[in-house]
C-alpha cells in the first residue's frame, strides 16, 4: 500500500467517524424536540367517568390529562367487569392509579412496582436518592374509593424517582369465562399476542382457578413535571442551584454540627399537595404532623381539621397530615420524616405553625406536640 492510498482510506474512515457524530447529534436534537413524549405518550382521551366517581378524584385526573400528565394502558386480557384502561398519572408529589368495572368488590392490586425494583412508597413525594422506607403500620394497597360495591378503583401514592421509567401494576380480579378451542384447534392470534406482549413487557395475564392476573407496564418521562415542585430547603442545607442538598446533611452529621433535636429540612409544594420534611426523627415509633391554620388561636384542643367537629372550618384550625412516612439511608445516616398534606387553604408564603409529635398516640390524646416551627410552603 503506498502513501496516496493509505491517505485516502483514512480520509474516508475520517468522514465517516464525522458522519456518525452527525448523525447522533441530529438524534439529541431529535429527541430535545420531543422523541421521548413520541416513546412516552399522554392519553389521548380524557376519562369517562361513571357517574358514582368522585368530582375530587375526577378533578385530579382532570388536571393531570390537561397538563399531559396523565398515561394509560389496557391489559391484553382483561379482568372481568374491567371498563377502559387502567390510568396512572403523577405531578412530581404523589402518583394516582385508577381503573372502572362494574363491580370491583375483591378486586385489588398485588403488585405496584416503579422500574422492576422499588415498591412504590406511601402517598406523597418521591423519596430521596438512597434512602429506604422504614415501614411501620404499613396499610396494604386497598381500593381507596368508598363504598362495599365500588365502580372504581383510586389510589393516591407515592411519585416516582427522577431516574424511574416505568409503573409496573398487577391487578388481581375475576377470570373472562373463556370457550374452549375445538379439538384439535388453536387460537394463533391470541398466542401471537401473547408472545408479542411478553417480549415488549407491556401486558401479560395469568388465569388459574377463575383468577385473572392482569398486568400493565406504563412508561412515562418524569421530566414533564420536574419543574413543577416548588422547594425551599433549610437554610444552610441547599445546594448550588438552591435546591435541597442531601449531601450538606450528611457532612453535617459527619462534622457534628447537625441539630440534636428534629428539624425542617424542606418544604415543597406541587399542584395535588404539599410536603414537609423533618429530618433526624425517631424511627422507632410513627411521628405526626400538624399545621396550625394562620390566624387561629388556642388551637391545642381543637379537632384535627376534616376530621371530626363539623360545622365551619375556621374552628377546626389543625390540618393533620394524610400520612407521615420514615425514611433511613446508610449513605446519608440522617432519618428524614415525610409528611403529606393535601392543596392547604391559604396562599404560598404565608407563615403557618407546624406541629411535630415522635408518637402518633401522643397527638390523638391530644398531648402536646414535641416540637413546634414557623414553616412557609413555596
Amino acid at each position: 500500500m503506498n502513501i496516496a492510498q493509505f491517505l485516502q482510506r483514512f480520509r474516508r474512515a475520517w468522514l465517516a467517524i464525522i458522519a456518525v457524530f452527525a448523525i447522533a447529534a441530529v438524534a439529541v436534537t431529535l429527541l430535545d424536540q420531543g422523541v421521548i413524549d413520541w416513546l412516552n405518550p399522554p392519553c389521548a382521551e380524557r376519562p369517562d367517568y361513571d357517574a358514582g366517581v368522585d368530582p375530587k378524584v375526577a378533578s385530579k385526573l382532570n388536571f393531570l390529562f390537561d397538563n399531559r400528565l396523565l398515561y394509560c394502558a389496557a391489559p391484553s386480557i382483561p379482568f372481568r367487569g374491567l371498563r377502559g384502561p387502567i390510568y396512572w398519572g403523577s405531578d412530581g408529589m404523589s402518583a394516582l392509579l385508577f381503573f372502572q368495572g362494574d363491580d370491583l368488590t375483591g378486586v385489588g392490586v398485588q403488585t405496584y412496582l416503579y422500574n422492576d425494583t422499588f415498591v412504590v412508597g406511601p402517598a406523597g413525594e418521591s423519596p430521596p436518592e438512597g434512602y429506604g422506607e422504614l415501614r411501620i403500620g404499613r396499610s396494604a394497597l386497598r381500593n381507596q374509593a368508598p363504598g362495599d360495591h365500588p365502580t372504581y378503583f383510586y389510589r393516591q401514592d407515592g411519585a416516582p424517582l427522577r431516574s424511574d421509567a416505568i409503573a409496573n401494576i398487577e391487578i388481581v380480579g375475576p377470570a373472562i369465562p373463556r370457550t374452549p378451542a375445538p379439538v384439535g384447534g388453536r387460537d394463533v392470534w391470541r398466542d401471537f399476542g401473547r408472545i408479542w406482549s411478553l417480549v415488549r413487557r407491556t401486558s401479560t395475564t395469568k388465569t388459574d382457578a377463575g383468577t385473572a392476573h392482569a398486568t400493565v407496564a406504563i412508561s412515562f418521562a418524569t421530566d414533564r413535571w420536574q419543574n413543577r415542585v416548588r422547594r425551599i430547603p433549610a437554610e444552610g442545607f441547599a445546594g448550588d442551584g438552591g435546591a435541597p442538598d442531601l449531601i450538606r446533611l450528611r457532612d453535617a452529621r459527619l462534622a457534628g454540627t447537625l441539630p440534636n433535636d428534629p428539624f425542617v429540612f424542606q418544604t415543597a409544594s406541587g399542584a395535588l399537595g404539599h410536603s414537609l420534611w423533618v429530618a433526624n426523627v425517631v424511627t422507632t415509633t410513627h411521628p405526626a404532623l400538624a399545621l396550625v391554620r394562620p390566624g387561629t388561636t388556642n388551637a391545642g384542643a381543637a379537632a384535627p381539621f376534616g376530621t371530626t367537629g363539623g360545622g365551619d372550618a375556621a374552628a377546626q384550625p389543625l390540618l393533620v397530615a394524610n400520612n407521615v412516612s420514615l425514611w433511613h439511608s446508610s449513605a446519608i445516616l440522617v432519618p428524614l420524616a415525610i409528611a403529606v398534606f393535601d392543596p392547604l387553604p391559604f396562599p404560598a408564603g404565608v407563615p403557618v405553625e407546624a406541629r411535630y409529635w415522635a408518637d402518633d398516640a401522643r397527638r390523638a390524646a391530644q398531648s402536646p406536640p414535641d416540637r413546634t416551627w414557623t414553616v412557609t410552603f413555596p
